[in-house]
């Protein structure tokens, strides 16, 4: 079980362009948002910093870091460890490498054109994207979990003897389609080097042709085990799934919002809410618990907000601490009537008291 741990976001300006991310901007690549301890290159970073190549960003326990390469966003999950290899724009084309060592990512890869790339490496395996939603986890033994969303990835080991030839590797790879996940692990990627070595040793003397030949007779080696390809639960793909969608880039005035709450407006037992425009946030036990699309302009009344969103009603103050939050399934409405909510269902109408949310009638 978590800790009730309460987490601040620092916001520190750092001016160190030598070990520290600097803030410029318009930068192909910056902070989007961040909670919690949250490093680049051992050194504090802020909301807007931008970001450069060969750049490490290291994220402590309960924390997260929310990045924008290009057009592609990444959210870095808790006790991660990513390295931005390849950062570069020519004539307007992208090419992104990312590779975590330790952690989780959730990415959502841009529609890329033919002449762009976004490539993602563990210790054990390389992935390839041209306009995704996926997950990839690499643990403490190596063992790297990817999960698509949304479209395809390419898939293949991650193998030392070919890492000059990551396009041609990438292109004989397995393709991993939507609601598929593979697993790959150390023992998997020694074997296939050990296969390969064998095989280079033993035709070191022979003429293979050209590359692609040489890819075609080895092929055998390096491919993933079909049994290493399985289908996820319904609810990983839920949990997953709807983070990814909330992975998006946060205008400055809504961070600084979450920010504030978080570092001691008043705040009750039940949270605190921010309200923007279009969006809500529902920040609790130092962690965005959830976050979505307003259904519905937020009804005001007697310094109250009353907010729906998604199956979510909430009643907050309007400086953003939460008095109670209620689910209901297939939630479309909210209407004020004195003393009583209304919620309007696809089966009817769920009356609850302002005061505490309490179920009043149903009919």
């Amino acid at each position: 079980m978590r800790k009730n741990l309460f987490i601040c976001v620092t916001l520190i300006l750092i001016f160190n362009l030598i070990s520290g991310c600097s803030k410029r901007p318009d930068e192909f690549a910056s902070i989007m948002f961040f909670m919690g301890e949250v490093s680049c290159n051992n050194a504090a970073i802020e909301i807007g910093a931008s970001l450069k190549q060969n750049d490490i960003i290291k994220t402590s326990e309960f924390s997260f870091c929310d990045i924008k390469l290009g057009g592609s966003l990444v959210r870095i999950k808790e006790k991660s460890s990513v390295l931005l290899s390849t950062l570069k724009q020519n004539d307007g084309n992208e090419n992104v490498g990312i590779e975590l060592s330790l952690g989780k990512m959730l990415c959502k890869s841009k529609k890329l054109l033919k002449s762009e790339k976004f490539t993602v490496k563990t210790p054990v395996a390389i992935a390839a994207v041209r306009g995704t939603s996926f997950t990839v986890e690499a643990d403490d033994n190596k063992t790297t979990r990817i999960k698509v969303f949304d479209g395809s990835v390419k898939v293949g080991k991650r193998l030392r003897q070919f890492e000059e030839y990551e396009e041609e590797l990438i292109d004989s790879s397995a393709t991993l389609e939507q609601g598929r996940m593979v697993i790959i692990t150390e023992k998997d990627l020694g074997k296939a080097e050990k296969n390969i070595e064998k095989f280079l040793n033993a035709n070191k003397d022979k003429s293979i042709g050209s590359y692609a030949a040489f890819v075609s007779a080895i092929q055998g080696y390096i491919k993933i085990d079909e049994k290493s390809i399985l289908e996820f639960s319904a609810d990983d793909f839920q949990k997953d799934n709807t983070e990814l969608i909330a992975v998006e880039e946060k205008p400055a005035d809504v961070a600084k919002g979450i920010s504030d709450l978080l570092r001691g407006k008043p705040k009750t037992s039940e949270g605190a809410l921010l309200v923007t425009r279009y969006e809500i946030y529902y920040i609790k036990n130092g962690e965005i618990d959830w976050e979505g699309k307003l259904e519905t302009a937020p009804i005001k009344s007697k310094g109250n907000l009353y907010v729906l969103s998604g199956n979510n009603i909430f009643c907050a103050s309007e400086e953003g601490p939460v008095f109670w939050r209620r689910n209901i399934p297939n939630a479309q409405k909210i209407e004020l009537a004195g003393n009583i909510l209304r919620v309007k269902t696809a089966g009817g109408t769920e009356e609850l008291d302002i005061k505490t949310g309490e179920s009043q009638t149903i009919r």
